[in-house]
C-alpha cells in the first residue's frame, strides 16, 4: 500500500492495517503527519472503532455487497468517510466525501472502486433520514457482551457499552506541589480553556471540550499536572497519604503517572519504580523529569528487581497488566483484539505478580493490587486465589479512603471497583495488609 500523505489517508490506512494484525493503535502512526493532521487522523480511526456495528451495517445497506466481499481499503474508505458524515458536524460534508475519496485514490484504490465509494458517501448524505440510527448498536463483540449482562444485568450492560461508544473527556491530576486545583483552572481559563473539577478525585480537573495537545496545554512543562483519569487518582489514594520517610514501590510503573501521584500522597517517601519496557522507562524518565518526582527506575521485570534482594517496602502499588476491558472506551481498539481465551493467561501473569510483590512487603506493609479491567478472572478470583496462598494476608476495606463522593465504588468485600457507565475509566483495587 503506498505511503500515506493525508490524515484520512492515515487513517484508512491504519484501519486496515489493524484489521490485518490487531495492536495498539499509536503504534501504527508512524507517519509524518503534523499534530493537527495527527489528531483528525487518530479521531476518525478511534471514532470508527467506537462506532464499528454501526457504521458496518451502513456500509451493507449502501453497497448492498457482504462485508467480507469488499475490498478492504474500500471498506475502511467507506467507514472512514461515513464516521465523518455521522458523527464529525464540524466537517462539511463535501469535504468529507471529497478528502476521503482522494485519500482512497492515494492509497491505490482503483477507479471503479473510487466510484462506488464516492456513490456510497453521496447516497448516505441523500438517505441519511432513512438509515439505521447510531444508538440501536452496542458496538462490542459478543463475548464482552453475553458476559456484561450476565455479570451485571442487561441495562447495565447497555450503559456500558454506550459509555464506551462515546470519547471519554480529558482528565488530568494538578500536581500540588507546584499549583493548587484553582490555581491552574484559573490559568486554563485565561487562555480559553474550560475546566471543571472532577466528580470523586480531589485534585481532578476534567477538561470536557479540549482537542488539542496535551503538550500544548498552559503548565504542561512546568509540571502543574499529569494525565490521569480520576479512577486511577483514587486508586492512588486507596495506597494511603503520609509525611513520613517510609520506602514505596511502584511495580508496574509504565509512563509513571501512579508513581507521580504516589510521589505527592507521600512526599518523603523514598520510591522505586520498575518498569521493563525501555520505551516506557525513557518517557518515565521524561515524565519525571517534567514533574519533579523524585523516584527511582529499574527498567526490568518486577522478578528481577526482587532477584537484587532490596529492603523490603512499606507499600507496594501494583497496577498489573491486563486485558484492558475497563478502558475500550478510551482505546476502542481493546475491545476487537481481546479474545475471552486471553483471560487465564493474564490470571496467571497477575497471579505471578502478585506473589513476587508479596515477597518485597515488610510486616504490616500495604500491598495494593489493581486492574483497569471489569473481568473477575483478572480482579477477584486473582484476589482469591493469592489469599488461600498467603495466610499472612489481609484483604482491607478501600472506604476509609475514599472521599464520600467515591463510596457507590465499593463492591461487597470492600474491593475498588469503577465502572465506564459512572463517567470514569473501569477500574478494580484490592488493599491487602502483611500481618
Amino acid at each position: 500500500m503506498p505511503q500515506p500523505c493525508s490524515p484520512r489517508a492515515a487513517a484508512i490506512a491504519t484501519l486496515r492495517r489493524f484489521w490485518h494484525s490487531p495492536a495498539p493503535i499509536r503504534d501504527f502512526f508512524a507517519d509524518k503527519l503534523s499534530a493537527l493532521d495527527r489528531r483528525l487522523a487518530m479521531n476518525i480511526v478511534y471514532g470508527v472503532l467506537r462506532q464499528r456495528q454501526f457504521l458496518e451495517a451502513l456500509i451493507v445497506r449502501l453497497c448492498h455487497h457482504p462485508l467480507h466481499k469488499l475490498d478492504a481499503t474500500l471498506r475502511e474508505a467507506l467507514a472512514a468517510g461515513l464516521y465523518q458524515l455521522f458523527f464529525l458536524s464540524r466537517i462539511p460534508t463535501s469535504a468529507a466525501v471529497n478528502e476521503t475519496v482522494e485519500a482512497a485514490k492515494q492509497l491505490g484504490l482503483p477507479p471503479h472502486l473510487t466510484g462506488v465509494l464516492n456513490g456510497s458517501l453521496r447516497g448516505a448524505i441523500r438517505q441519511k433520514d432513512d438509515l439505521p440510527r447510531a444508538d440501536g448498536f452496542l458496538n462490542h463483540p459478543d463475548w464482552l457482551i453475553n458476559r456484561w449482562q450476565e455479570r451485571f444485568g442487561q441495562a447495565e450492560m447497555r450503559r456500558l457499552c454506550a459509555a464506551n461508544n462515546g470519547q471519554p473527556p480529558l482528565t488530568a491530576r494538578v500536581n500540588i506541589r507546584r499549583r493548587s486545583q484553582a490555581e491552574w483552572q484559573t490559568m486554563l481559563a485565561a487562555n480559553g480553556i474550560t475546566a471543571r473539577p472532577g466528580a470523586y478525585a480531589p485534585d481532578a480537573l476534567i477538561l470536557p471540550d479540549y482537542q488539542g495537545a496535551i503538550s500544548a496545554l498552559p503548565g504542561f512543562t512546568e509540571g502543574f499536572f499529569h494525565v490521569q483519569d480520576e479512577a486511577a487518582q483514587l486508586a492512588c489514594l486507596l495506597l494511603g497519604k503520609s509525611d513520613e520517610k517510609i520506602a514505596i514501590l511502584d511495580a508496574c510503573a509504565g509512563l509513571g503517572g501512579k508513581t507521580a501521584t504516589i510521589a505527592q500522597l507521600f512526599p518523603k517517601a523514598a520510591i522505586i519504580a520498575v518498569e521493563p519496557d525501555a520505551e516506557r522507562g525513557r518517557l518515565f524518565a521524561e515524565n519525571r523529569r517534567r514533574l519533579d518526582c523524585a523516584a527511582e527506575l529499574f527498567t526490568d521485570t518486577l522478578a528481577a528487581y526482587a532477584a537484587t534482594q532490596p529492603p523490603l517496602f512499606h507499600g507496594i502499588f501494583l497496577d498489573a497488566p491486563c486485558s484492558g476491558s475497563g478502558v475500550c472506551g478510551r482505546r476502542p481498539e481493546i475491545r476487537w483484539s481481546r479474545h475471552v481465551a486471553e483471560l487465564p493467561r493474564f490470571h496467571d501473569k497477575q497471579l505471578a505478580l502478585l506473589n513476587c510483590a508479596a515477597t518485597l512487603l515488610a510486616p504490616g506493609g500495604v500491598l495494593l493490587y489493581a486492574t483497569c479491567s471489569l473481568e473477575d478472572e483478572e480482579n477477584g478470583q486473582v484476589i482469591g486465589d493469592f489469599l488461600a496462598e498467603h495466610p499472612d494476608m489481609i484483604p482491607e476495606d478501600c472506604r476509609p479512603f475514599l472521599p464520600e463522593a467515591a463510596s457507590a465504588f465499593l463492591t461487597a468485600d470492600g474491593f475498588f471497583q469503577a465502572l465506564p457507565s459512572q463517567n470514569l475509566d473501569g477500574f478494580f483495587a484490592a488493599r491487602l495488609r502483611k500481618r
